[in-house]
């Protein structure tokens, strides 16, 4: 049996945790070509070329490249001597995700599911909820657009921005363009070969819809439903007839009132349109009885004493 003595000063320290320091930067930019490159790709361990960081733009060099199973140090692009580099290893590796996603060729894109809500003149909020369904697309191009988001080209000539962070804000770049995020903001991502990067992305469909193609087009089907909803459950109620109603109230009514009103004048409202559909109306039977009664000298003369008429 061996004994182990811990110090419980001493935090644990897992991969995502690690400073951008502590991690090797293994994803670099062909300075020619602009093509992501990996520490133990071809061109790099025969030296044809010129890498460059991805983040800072400085010119990197090839440490054991080639060399997969050195550890201590590892297989690395080294900075110059003094370089900042608080982003690069991170930028790195979304460069290299987004290499793989045009490689792999395809994106499944989750379903966009919005909300749409219509209040009828009840005040009853009816909701109701549409949805474009889930769909695999493929990419024909992949490209970076900023250190934090990807723009992929479809074959049908959309664009899809990628948020390699996974904390999109949907208004960023206004209506009717599509954005998704994808968490990609481990350092330990950097560390990653091609294949590993490649099983990451296909592991990894917890894509967020920030914004969709068809974000309006959805919008105002939802708004039709729910008001469609509300007029079948006879609460539709249009502008004009909110304005009319609100100028029909005594100054000063009470919204508990108000609302009674609002039922009653909903009724009334419904009543009059069945009326005016049906085109006619039925009226009940009107059946008057009059009694008569005689004076005493007429006693007995007369043959009926009820009247009645209908």
């Amino acid at each position: 049996m061996t004994r182990w003595q811990l110090d419980p000063a001493t935090p644990a320290v897992r991969d995502s945790d690690a400073a951008p320091g502590a991690v090797p930067l293994k994803w670099a930019h062909d300075a020619t070509t602009g093509e992501p490159r990996y520490i133990h790709d071809q061109e790099v361990v025969s030296k044809c070329g010129t890498c460059v960081c991805p983040a800072c733009h400085l010119e990197l060099t090839p440490v054991l490249a080639g060399q997969p199973m050195r550890v201590r140090p590892t297989a690395h692009f080294r900075h110059p001597a003094g370089a900042q580099r608080d982003d690069c290893v991170l930028v790195a590796a979304r460069v290299a995700a987004a290499r793989h996603l045009a490689e792999r060729g395809f994106i499944d894109l989750p379903r966009r599911r919005v909300s749409a809500n219509a209040r009828g003149f009840s005040g009853e909020d009816y909701e109701v909820w549409v949805e474009e369904p889930a769909e695999r697309v493929r990419v024909s191009l992949a490209r970076m657009r900023d250190h934090a988001t990807a723009v992929l080209t479809l074959d049908d000539g959309r664009e899809l921005i990628v948020d390699l962070t996974g904390t999109r804000a949907p208004t960023d770049d206004g209506p009717g363009v599509a954005i998704v995020t994808m968490a990609l903001s481990d350092l330990a991502l950097a560390m990653l070969d091609a294949p590993a990067i490649r099983a990451r992305l296909r592991v990894l469909p917890d894509l967020r819809w920030c914004s969709h193609w068809k974000d309006d087009e959805l919008q105002a089907q939802g708004r039709s439903r729910a008001e469609k909803a509300a007029s079948d459950a006879m609460d539709g109620w249009t502008a004009e007839d909110e304005a009319e109603f609100v100028g029909t109230l005594p100054t000063g009514t009470a919204p508990a009132l108000a609302q009674t009103y609002r039922r009653e004048t909903l009724l009334h409202r419904e009543a009059k349109a069945a009326i005016e559909q049906a085109g006619a109306i039925d009226t009940p039977g009107l059946e008057l009885i009059v009694t008569r009664h005689p004076p005493d000298e007429l006693a007995g003369d007369w043959d009926d004493q009820t009247i009645r008429k209908v």
